[in-house]
């Protein structure tokens, strides 16, 4: 490297003639390595006489570099099909241009990636130290509300002159979810009255989530009840609503009492949070 630089040959008519450059101060440039954008080189030549001469020139490193930067001013998400606006700057940091820039995020909406500003020129050639700036959008899913969190990376490609490939990856990004795990549950008797004991009191156990998140593991008790099924509950979205049946087998202290209260609890736990609810029904008795 460098020798491409050296001079080819020398002559003069008064003796020996040596020529040295302005980089190394010696006769070569072998191993000599160009850092600079751009680099002037003097060669002197000098003869047995004093005369000397110069050759000047001026090396300039055609070079590419690319680099993406990804920003957004959301901090957070609490909802299915919010949208998220990113903004993508492709710099070239390099000393030549280049073409067929194309802005890829494997997490933007199809489609959604959209040139903004920055070809000053129109010629669709990202030139030296010219930024164009792009935006993408992602839309909030409920994977995403679960996870509690987006992080993704974008990329750029670009030929250079001699159509190579350039690409670059952007910084991450996150934006995190704020997650509001909660559930309802409501205790609805479908036999309104009883009236002799072995009279069976049938009940509706119905669980909503009412939160943005999916809960799992849902167990409901109801220690009093003779039957209960669907226990526990797996999975439930957001918005969902499951339906539990129990039964009560009428005892005769429930006919002396007038009326039996029974209590349902629903518990599960959520990014290690224990939640807990309640619910009370009341049936009468019909007493003779």
């Amino acid at each position: 490297m460098g020798t491409e630089f050296d001079y080819t040959s020398i002559s003069d008519t008064c003796g020996t003639v040596t020529a040295t450059n302005n980089l190394n101060n010696t006769s070569t440039l072998d191993t000599y390595v160009f850092t600079s954008p751009s680099t002037e080189v003097i060669w002197t030549a000098t003869d047995d006489c004093g005369n000397t001469a110069t050759c000047t020139f001026t090396v300039t490193l055609i070079s590419s570099n690319l680099t993406i930067t990804k920003s957004t001013l959301a901090t957070e998400y609490t909802t299915v099909d919010e949208e998220i606006t990113y903004t993508l700057s492709v710099k070239n940091e390099g000393t030549a241009p280049v073409s067929n820039v194309n802005v890829t995020d494997p997490n933007a909406d199809a489609g959604t990636i959209t040139y903004v500003s920055g070809d000053t020129t129109n010629t669709e050639v990202l030139d030296p130290d010219e930024t164009w700036v792009y935006t993408a959008i992602h839309t909030v899913t409920q994977d995403d509300l679960n996870a509690g969190v987006i992080t993704n990376i974008a990329s750029v490609s670009a030929e250079d002159t001699n159509k190579d490939s350039v690409t670059a990856d952007s910084n991450e990004v996150q934006v995190t979810a704020t997650q509001t795990p909660s559930y309802t549950v409501d205790k609805i008797a479908k036999t309104t009255t009883y009236s002799t004991e072995g009279d069976t009191l049938t009940y509706d156990i119905v669980v909503t989530n009412d939160g943005n998140v999916t809960l799992s593991d849902i167990v409901v008790s109801d220690p009093s009840a003779t039957t209960l099924s669907g226990s526990p509950i797996t999975t439930l979205a957001p918005g969902a609503t499951v339906t539990l049946t129990a039964t009560y087998v009428v005892t005769q202290a429930d006919v002396d009492a007038g009326s039996y209260v029974n209590t349902v609890s629903v518990t599960t736990t959520y990014d290690g949070t224990p939640l807990t609810e309640t619910d009370t029904e009341t049936v009468s008795s019909t007493q003779t």
